[in-house]
Formats: C-alpha cells, sequence, structure tokens
C-alpha cells in the first residue's frame, strides 16, 4: 500500500514538473548582468527569461589554430562523416561547421573547464549535464532549433555570431518557415568572446556567422523530466 502511494506522489510530481517546463514567459525580455552570479542567475531562470552574462572567462586561448596546434592528426567524428581538425586550417576549404559535437568537448577537457559556469545554473535536482562545442568556418546559418531542456548555455569562445530567440509565443507565426523569415519575431544577440547566453525552455532559436567561431554549448535537465526530455 506504502508502495503504491509513494509511486503516486512520484508520479504526479513528475507530471507537475513537466507541466511546470512548458510554461513560458508571455512578456519575456532580454535581461544582462555583469557576471556570475548564482543567485541572480536562479532569479532569472525562474522567471523563465534569456539571460546574457558578460565578462566570463573560460575559454580563453580556444582558437581554430590553437585547436590544431595542440590537437595534431585528430579526427572529428561528425555523424557519419570524419573529418581531420587540421582541416580547419586549410585555406582552400572556406566553410565547415560542427554543431553541437560532444566529443571534441570531452576529448579536449572543455568539459572539466566549464563546471563553475554550469554550476551557477543548476540546483540540486539538476541531472544529466551535457556539454559540446561547436565549431565553425565562413559563413554558416544554422536551422530553426528549440530548447527542450530545463537550462540551455551558449558560451562564445571565438568569434562573433547573431544570435535569433523567439519566445514560444510565436510558434504558430514561425511553423514553417526557415530562419531567414524568422527575424521579425525575434530577440537578436550579437555574442562575442567572453559573453553567455541562457536560453529558457521551449524557445526557439538560430545563429548566423561569417568568421571563425567556436562556441561552448551546456545542457542540463531535472530528474523528475529528465526521461521526458530525453524522449521528445
Amino acid at each position: 500500500m506504502w508502495i503504491l502511494i509513494v509511486l503516486l506522489c512520484v508520479g504526479i510530481f513528475i507530471i507537475k514538473s513537466i507541466h511546470e517546463l512548458h510554461k513560458f514567459n508571455y512578456s519575456a525580455a532580454i535581461q544582462q548582468i555583469q557576471s556570475l552570479n548564482s543567485v541572480v542567475i536562479q532569479e532569472y531562470l525562474r522567471s523563465k527569461q534569456p539571460l546574457i552574462i558578460h565578462n566570463v572567462g573560460m575559454g580563453e586561448g580556444l582558437t581554430h589554430e590553437t585547436l590544431v596546434a595542440t590537437n595534431p592528426g585528430y579526427i572529428v567524428q561528425d555523424g557519419v562523416k570524419q573529418v581531420l581538425l587540421s582541416t580547419l586550417s586549410d585555406a582552400n576549404v572556406t566553410q565547415m561547421a560542427f554543431y553541437k559535437n560532444a566529443k571534441i568537448s570531452e576529448d579536449i577537457g572543455f568539459d572539466r573547464r566549464i563546471d563553475k559556469i554550469a554550476s551557477s545554473f543548476e540546483t540540486s535536482m539538476s541531472c544529466g549535464r551535457r556539454c559540446s562545442l561547436s565549431i565553425l568556418k565562413g559563413n554558416n546559418v544554422t536551422t530553426l532549433a528549440q530548447n527542450t531542456h530545463d537550462s540551455m548555455i551558449l558560451y562564445q569562445i571565438q568569434g562573433h555570431c547573431s544570435l535569433y530567440l523567439i519566445n514560444p509565443k510565436h510558434t504558430e507565426d514561425i511553423r514553417d518557415k526557415l530562419s531567414p523569415q524568422l527575424k521579425k519575431w525575434s530577440h537578436k544577440i550579437t555574442l562575442k568572446p567572453t559573453l553567455l547566453a541562457s536560453i529558457p525552455p521551449n524557445w526557439y532559436y538560430f545563429y548566423e556567422t561569417n568568421e571563425p567561431m567556436i562556441q561552448g554549448v551546456i545542457e542540463s535537465d531535472t530528474y523528475p523530466t529528465w526521461a521526458y526530455n530525453k524522449l521528445r
């Protein structure tokens, strides 16, 4: 009997957490702070507003050139493709894109370097942290994506990009539209090195850049939402 009661309570808690995850702030606006302050960050996370944090220094010295120089012969597993990392330095290759590659992040030790950043956004209920790196060269425009995690952080390490965030209240407006058509519903942010952007759950995003770029991506869930987020 007690087991059934416990299971029922757990089930109710999970359903409530998933329901809360899908709530969003209709009047959300871009908020900015000047340093990693976990108390302030948690306040903005609860209000489900996009957050920009300045002066975050964890990726110093990481560029296309240093990646290639310190990882000679490294082969990037990009989906079903295998590409030499040194191709980033090939003047004959004008465009490349590795999006959210977790293996590179793990192999170069980036996961360990950003623990302070990630922990500022997490609580005692957080779990399933996943770190990855996006490495781009040339002109790139990403397709529209949606944050399906409790927490998603983009940390700009090298280069600049224009990040476009779209509130879920515009879901019907943006349906079946390509990235260039979405800007009228977007909040635009120019990301540059040492700048960090936090994207609320269920918000849509894409970005564009025309220069060498490295961006860290940190995603995490909570214990009651982990399985749901994994499946959707």
